[in-house]
């Protein structure tokens, strides 16, 4: 089954569960993804959908992977669900019921080894650490509580300090 098939099926479901999607301007494999499985954009023309080209050549394998991701970019273009908020995850829930898909808002570590795919982990590069009893809060990015540890509290209740 090819990508354009896979679409249309895509496309058909969510009519069938009245979900509107967006136009599509064009779906494609991408071979530049690397860490996603998909990627929904916006264009003059409408949206852009890009899949993994991990799945390309597979599409018999993979079907019911590769009906996730087009599904789970599909609802992307819906109005109000150009994220994973409350009504994206709605409309994922109304089709896994009904088609018995498991679109999700992200890709649990066993699908992505399934598919040859490594996430890469990013190190903490910043740590506060409790005066009192010694917790660690690692973060990768200057935040608030690393900038200012003075102004925040440990769950226990005592002060924090910069660790890293």
């Amino acid at each position: 089954m090819t990508l354009e098939n896979i679409y249309a099926r895509c496309v058909k479901e969510l009519e069938a569960v009245d979900i509107r999607i967006g136009k599509v301007a064009i779906i494609r494999y991408n071979p530049r993804l690397r860490t996603t499985f998909g990627r929904c954009e916006r264009t003059g023309a409408g949206f852009a959908i890009s899949v993994n080209n991990v799945f390309e050549n597979h599409e018999d394998e993979y079907e019911s992977e590769l009906m996730n991701v087009v599904l789970h970019e599909l609802i992307h273009t819906c109005k109000g669900c150009f994220n994973h908020g409350y009504l994206f995850k709605g409309y994922a829930v109304r089709v896994n019921a009904r088609f018995g898909h498991h679109v999700s808002t992200y890709a649990s570590e066993e699908y992505l080894k399934k598919l040859g795919i490594e996430r890469k982990k990013m190190a903490a590069k910043y740590a506060v650490q409790c005066t009192a009893c010694g917790k660690q809060y690692a973060r990768k990015t200057l935040s608030k509580v690393i900038a200012h540890p003075e102004k925040y509290r440990c769950q226990c209740g005592e002060k924090l300090k910069r660790a890293v």
